[in-house]
């Protein structure tokens, strides 16, 4: 397999940038946002340099959510208004895709009709946007394969892929049932790992050994080794800015959350102390210099101030690992090796587990860790 950085991209959300006294593209070299009407001509170059790795989503998302928006899709007006807000020319413009949620639900007939139609969005966004990358679909690798063959990509060409795991989430999985997509009788949304199986399973015919994927939606702090262990180049993540809403920040040393909240806490214990004061000893952490007691105390800062505090070291975290995936580089024996000692160190972590021997079961020593992985922060 080809090699090239791993990044883990930060997905910010754009109507958040410029409200903190931080901009996230000091802070993080890989950036994904969503295209909306708000952003004004021009706002790229406002906000970003050739320097930054940026992924510019174009809303299939909400497509995944509402599929009956399709219908008056407007593909040109999405066009112009790429070119209208800017990109660079390291970026990434995530083409218009039409999603195909997995664990049953839809037909073969439809399945095929959301595979034609993203591909007639892509052809047309290539045409206009050179750095358009194409996203696959499919519930099966079957699917999976069938979609890669309509795109008539060369083999090094990278792709997108949908992880589906935000499907696991019960605002997205309900979502899907008043949308039809899901049988309502069943009421049961799938599982985590359960997704994770399925991507696992159609991964080894996206990557074709030698194809750069962007994983995306893989970008967690315990999805993006998973996603590194399968040769994925970039994934993307919102959970650093979620998670920290919620007072918790990442340790991914041991793939474990330190929760800074007032009812609940446990950065007392002793991998958790451990943990931060070795950080702190780092000189590109955020807040080095700092002693344990002065970290803690700011992220215990009243309101939206300790929530700025946890993002900044939940990005942190990612980029960091997302540097020490990249070690690893042609070396998938030695990853899982880590990461099995990662997801047993303090707890075993047994759902991670589980997915980690499937995923290393399934790569069975062909796919080449990538060197430099990035996680693209939404």
């Amino acid at each position: 397999m080809a090699i090239s950085k791993f990044q883990n991209y930060t997905s910010e959300q754009t109507a958040m940038m410029g409200s903190k006294d931080w901009n996230i593209a000091d802070v993080t070299d890989s950036v994904l946002v969503t295209l909306t009407d708000k952003l004004t001509e021009g706002w790229h170059f406002d906000n970003f340099s050739e320097e930054n790795l940026v992924a510019k989503d174009s809303g299939g998302f909400e497509l995944l959510l509402d599929p009956t928006l399709a219908k008056d899709f407007d593909v040109n007006g999405l066009v112009q208004r790429h070119k209208e807000v800017g990109f660079g020319p390291n970026d990434t413009i995530i083409s218009a895709d039409f999603p195909i949620p997995r664990q049953d639900g839809l037909t073969n007939e439809e399945t095929l009709r959301r595979q034609i139609t993203s591909k007639e969005w892509f052809d047309y966004m290539k045409s206009e946007i050179s750095v358009t990358v194409p996203v696959v679909h499919g519930r099966t690798p079957d699917d999976v394969a069938r979609h890669i063959d309509m795109y008539e990509l060369d083999e090094n060409q990278e792709v997108c892929f949908g992880s589906n795991l935000a499907q696991a989430k019960g605002r997205v999985y309900d979502s899907l049932k008043k949308g039809g997509q899901k049988p309502k009788q069943r009421g049961i949304r799938p599982s985590t790992t359960a997704l994770w199986f399925d991507a696992i399973d159609m991964m080894s015919e996206v990557r074709n050994n030698e194809r750069p994927v962007f994983l995306l939606g893989a970008g967690g702090m315990n999805a993006a080794p998973i996603a590194a262990l399968l040769g994925a180049k970039s994934v993307d993540a919102t959970s650093w800015r979620l998670n920290a809403m919620m007072k918790k920040i990442f340790c991914t040393d041991h793939g474990r959350y330190i929760n800074m909240g007032k009812k609940r806490t446990n950065y007392d214990q002793p991998w958790a102390t451990e943990f931060l004061k070795e950080r702190l000893q780092d000189d590109k952490y955020p807040f080095a210099g700092m002693t344990f007691e002065e970290l803690i105390q700011a992220f215990k800062l009243p309101g939206a101030a300790s929530t700025e505090v946890c993002k900044l070291h939940n990005i942190y975290e990612l980029d960091r690992d997302a540097e020490r995936l990249s070690d690893f580089s042609g070396d998938p024996t030695g990853l899982a090796k880590m990461l099995h000692k990662r997801f047993s160190s303090t707890w075993v972590d047994r759902n991670n587990l589980k997915v980690l021997d499937r995923a290393y079961s399934s790569v069975g020593g062909d796919a080449s860790v990538q060197d430099g992985t990035s996680n693209y922060k939404r």
